[in-house]
């Protein structure tokens, strides 16, 4: 269960309630708020607390898009520093604004992938 299009308050209290996943989203380079989405998962987890749930039941996706343009590396930068910043380990990479073919996407994505893992 994802908190897109719903107010943050009231999608991060549904997640705590009933969710088993949350799925916040930045958009690389044009808005990535590292620190804002350890705010929200504070209170997540708070939100959990208070519902009578274990924080870590409730597992976090980041849905991250990519502005036309923006290379591979600065990718793999973000994602490298969002884990190393939030403890995040699971991300859905979507480039259809980036790249406009299933293959290019697909190559997108192994190349993405060899960076992240390289360090």
């Amino acid at each position: 269960m994802g908190t897109q299009g719903l107010h943050p308050c009231r999608g991060l209290r549904r997640v705590a309630r009933r969710g088993d996943g949350w799925l916040p989203l930045i958009v690389v380079p044009s808005h990535v708020d590292v620190d804002g989405l350890v705010a929200q998962r504070s209170q997540l987890d708070e939100l959990a607390r208070q519902a009578g749930r274990a924080p870590r039941a409730i597992d976090t996706v980041l849905w991250v898009n990519i502005d036309a343009g923006t290379s591979t590396e600065r990718v793999a930068d973000t994602v490298k520093e969002v884990h190393e910043r939030t403890g995040i380990d699971h991300f859905m990479i979507d480039s259809m604004y980036d790249v406009d073919t299933v293959d290019g996407s697909l190559d997108h994505a192994r190349e993405i992938l060899r960076l992240v893992a390289k360090g």
